[in-house]
């Protein structure tokens, strides 16, 4: 049997210039593909490649697709890329892109389309809806991160029944532990006790509720400090509402916004408690890696699958959306939590694997 009998699959992974969980867990997965079967690609759909390059290691094949908006020709730019790559699988976990995605690779043909949701049925509106509508019966296999998400994806788009597959999160250990042993306390110079949040500065992440309770925790502490890590753009109207927060507290020393990092762990691993402040999320991978590094969480109820992720006096506290006195005051009953054990149950690689056989 010769090698030709066995061709190595292309695999194409489109990504965002942005490096939120969606992008990091389709960078993950990608990474479980054996390198002798298949030929991995990852495309940024944006102006320019941005900061998620630096989660993608060196030896992938990386591209650009520009586009000036999602308007802006994007279903047409994906299927001239795919006409000439002509993969075998295609990869998407945005919920904006992925009935594009379907679209240009129903065009091309001849390839296997996956596509994974990123976020609460309800939070699609408008003309992605509707796109939603018509591309997702297309798709060969969609991913829900949890059984309530496939349940409301089947509601709302019945006709996608039997394609919707629930897989849960997986945690990228390997990358994890590579980046802390190569690395120290960003803390070193801090003698308070820690919490860090990390994300995007976009209403739906929450930051300026953590401000708030932030400020009512240092009532009652002198000792703590909290670390917001996430890129800034400083044009950008939320995170000025945040800057502006941080800025006017009579606590303003103790609050510092540090940007984007490329070691986003480093923070968490050495930090006291992390803090989800989210309105609402799909699955919040910020939290189990957070829970996986042994830090205590405080997280808001944001994703009906909470419970399923932090007891209280466990390895957190619950608080409900937007209620900064209840998160100040689970932050600081954190602060004594020891031990933290990890209650979330993620698939294996090899069920991820199985979906580009």
């Amino acid at each position: 049997m010769t090698e030709d009998c066995n061709p190595v699959k292309t695999v194409v992974f489109f990504l965002s210039a942005s490096c939120g969980g969606a992008e990091r867990m389709t960078i993950t997965i990608a990474r479980l593909l054996d390198r002798k079967e298949y030929d991995v690609r990852f495309v940024v759909i944006s102006r320019e490649i941005g900061e998620i390059k630096e989660f993608i290691p060196e030896d992938y094949p990386l591209d650009l697709v520009k586009i000036r908006n999602i308007y802006d020709f994007t279903t047409l730019r994906v299927y001239w890329y795919l006409k000439k790559v002509r993969p075998d699988y295609v990869f998407c976990s945005l919920h904006y892109l992925n009935p594009r995605v379907i679209q240009a690779a129903k065009w091309v043909g001849d390839c296997k389309i996956i596509v994974r949701f990123n976020c609460e049925v309800s939070r699609v509106q408008g003309l992605n809806k509707r796109l939603t509508k018509i591309a997702y019966p297309k798709a060969d296999v969609i991913i829900a991160q949890t059984e309530r998400m496939q349940e409301d994806l089947e509601r709302v788009y019945p006709s996608i029944k039997g394609v919707v597959v629930t897989m849960h999160n997986l945690i990228d250990t390997d990358t994890i532990n590579e980046k802390l042993n190569a690395s120290e306390s960003p803390y070193q110079n801090e003698n308070n006790k820690i919490f860090v949040w990390v994300g995007r500065y976009d209403y739906v992440k929450g930051a300026d509720t953590l401000v708030k309770a932030f400020a009512e925790a240092c009532k009652q502490r002198n000792d703590i400090s909290l670390y917001l890590v996430g890129k800034i753009n400083a044009q950008d109207q939320f995170y000025q509402d945040v800057k502006r927060l941080a800025d006017n507290s009579d606590f303003k020393e103790r609050i510092r916004l540090v940007g984007f990092q490329n070691n986003p762990y480093k923070w968490v691993k050495n930090a006291d408690c992390f803090v989800l402040s989210s309105v609402t999320e799909g699955s919040p991978n910020a939290l189990f890696e957070a829970l996986y590094l042994g830090v205590p969480a405080v997280a808001t109820r944001c994703t009906p699958n909470i419970d399923s992720i932090i007891e209280d006096d466990l390895n957190g506290y619950k608080v409900g959306v937007g209620d900064y006195a209840a998160m100040s005051e689970a932050m600081l009953k954190a602060l004594d939590l020891k031990d933290v054990k990890v209650l979330y149950h993620h698939s294996t690689k090899e069920e991820f694997c199985q979906l580009f056989k």
